[in-house]
């Protein structure tokens, strides 16, 4: 993963777990860089694949928002969420397991931490 991605990723995750909430304000690109040791280009880059995705709003000289489109922050969760479920099962199917097999162990887990 290049490191524009990774970069893309963390914002992402953190709009996705209310880290960077709705409407907030992030720092500029550069500040960004300059906090995750990264060159400006390559935190530009991904503020621009933010924005691209409609994540990140930048009305013009005001700066760079986390998007206030709630119906958008949660289509982007429900699809990290199925694209995590359907990597899982298809690693669990890699080392032979079944869908089934997945499921039980999953739930075996659960019960071993629930208590």
């Amino acid at each position: 993963m290049l490191l524009y991605q990774q970069i893309t990723e963390e914002l992402e995750n953190g709009i996705l777990t209310g880290t960077f909430p709705p409407g907030s304000k992030l720092p500029s690109a550069r500040a960004f860089a300059v906090q995750y040791h990264v060159n400006p280009n390559t935190a530009q880059r991904a503020f621009c694949e933010m924005k691209r995705t409609g994540l990140l709003i930048s009305p013009r000289g005001k700066g760079t928002f986390v998007t206030n489109d709630f119906d958008l922050i949660c289509r982007t969760r429900q699809k990290r969420r199925n694209d995590l479920v359907s990597s899982f099962f298809a690693q669990m199917e890699m080392l032979g397991y079944s869908r089934e097999q997945a499921i039980r162990l999953l739930q075996e887990q659960g019960r071993d931490h629930s208590g």
